[in-house]
């Protein structure tokens, strides 16, 4: 399994290539669902521009736009549903690389589920596909992201029946640490439960997992059984932790 799991897009480009060492040509399956619940969302959507420059061939899903799961197997009407369903699957499956954007994390959940895209990109993950997450990107990630409550608002996602998040790492990002905007949120869910994540009990088999405090120019990097986090004191990555 590969990840890498920032709170910021300025910590993702120079890790980037620790995870997919050959870029040039590669598929990615770019989903900017969180960052549209959130007014400061269009930066991170400015990543695939960036990714492009590396020579990816970036493919941009929203999935809140793809018809819910429920209802393609109840069969549709419409043709033009089902051609979006199945081009968003295709999308998915062929991706040689996931950047899930960051944003409200309740609302990404809560559309990962209701697309389908959740257990498809779960599934691919487990096989060895690298994910990149910035933000709620990261956060999602986790086994549950009750936690995440005290920074972003869960009125925003009000069909998301349950917090169990992907489950892809044994352990729970905490984004924006020490940052301008969203420093205080971070320093308060980390007084607030200290050093583990909490179940919310809509996961029964969810057990605590330890916090991973990220700063903006920090990632988590996974390789397999590694982990380490990585630091990039660049301007850009000192700059976002005064806006951001």
């Amino acid at each position: 399994m590969r990840l890498l799991l920032a709170s910021s897009m300025f910590a993702v480009t120079p890790a980037l290539r620790a995870l997919v060492r050959e870029p040039r040509g590669k598929s990615v399956a770019f989903i900017p669902t969180a960052s549209y619940a959130e007014r400061y969302g269009g930066a991170g959507r400015l990543m695939a521009a960036r990714l492009r420059m590396l020579g990816m061939r970036v493919h941009v899903l929203d999935v809140a736009r793809v018809p819910a799961r429920s209802s393609v197997g109840d069969g549709f009407s419409d043709t033009r549903q089902c051609e979006q369903y199945r081009r968003a699957a295709h999308i998915l499956r062929s991706a040689d690389m996931f950047y899930v954007c960051g944003g409200n994390t309740f609302y990404l959940l809560q559309e990962l589920r209701e697309s389908g895209a959740a257990d498809i990109i779960r599934e691919r993950v487990m096989q060895g596909v690298p994910y990149v997450g910035e933000s709620a990107g990261s956060v999602v990630a986790a086994p549950d992201i009750s936690y995440i409550g005290l920074m972003d608002a869960r009125d925003k996602a009000p069909r998301l029946e349950s917090t169990c998040g992907l489950s892809l790492i044994q352990g729970a990002v905490v984004p924006h640490v020490d940052s301008h905007m969203m420093g205080a949120e971070a320093k308060d869910i980390l007084r607030l439960y200290g050093k583990y994540a909490p179940s919310s009990g809509a996961c029964p088999t969810c057990a605590p997992v330890p916090f991973i405090p990220l700063r903006n120019d920090q990632a988590l990097v996974v390789d397999g059984n590694r982990k380490r986090v990585v630091t990039h004191r660049t301007l850009a990555g000192a700059l976002s932790r005064s806006w951001f």
